[in-house]
């Protein structure tokens, strides 16, 4: 885990490794193994950890986020319907996060399915993100491309301003003021 959050894949991914040899009915370690595998373009392996890690995820042990996860893989691989599957699941899943709508708003523009974009962007805006993994800046920037395409001017300029305007959080705020 802290080579992971030092974001250092290449030392991750063999500890990962290690730990699905002791634990394989841990769908979270595959989790972490397939996201350390991916930034070393090792796709195939790291599909069949999402994978492996699916297979397994069930009990106390249940990653909520592993369908978000291999969702966001297949998108980035253009196998946008299995994608599809996967984020429905995810949003399903944890309806009450920001970047499961954020993430599936972003399939659906890719589909051309702009009012269905519309409504998960929207969604997404709505929901806290304390964490910071998506920005409102993000979304602002997401919702105007959908609202430019649906041919709302309006709402299109309403949120390309909003981004425009918006302040990328410091480092330091996001970690309480050091």
């Amino acid at each position: 885990m802290l080579y992971d959050r030092a974001q250092q894949p290449g030392k991750a991914a063999p500890q990962f490794e290690r730990v699905v040899a002791l634990t394989p009915n841990n769908p979270q370690a595959w989790d972490y193994l397939a996201l350390s595998l991916e930034p070393l373009g090792e796709f195939e392996r790291a599909e069949q950890a999402y994978k492996k890690g699916l297979e397994v995820n069930r009990g106390p042990q249940f990653d909520y986020f592993l369908d978000y996860n291999f969702g966001r893989f297949l998108m980035k691989r253009n196998r946008l319907e299995e994608a599809a599957a996967h984020l429905d699941r995810a949003v399903a899943l944890a309806p009450h996060t920001r970047a499961v709508y954020y993430e599936r708003a972003k399939l659906r523009e890719k589909l051309g399915r702009y009012q269905q974009a519309r409504q998960d962007a929207e969604k997404a805006l709505s929901l806290p993100d304390p964490a910071g993994i998506i920005l409102d800046l993000q979304v602002y920037y997401q919702l105007a491309r959908i609202y430019s395409r649906l041919g709302e001017k309006d709402l299109a300029a309403k949120y390309r301003k909003l981004a425009e305007t918006s302040k990328v959080p410091l480092a330091s705020r996001m970690l309480g003021g050091r």
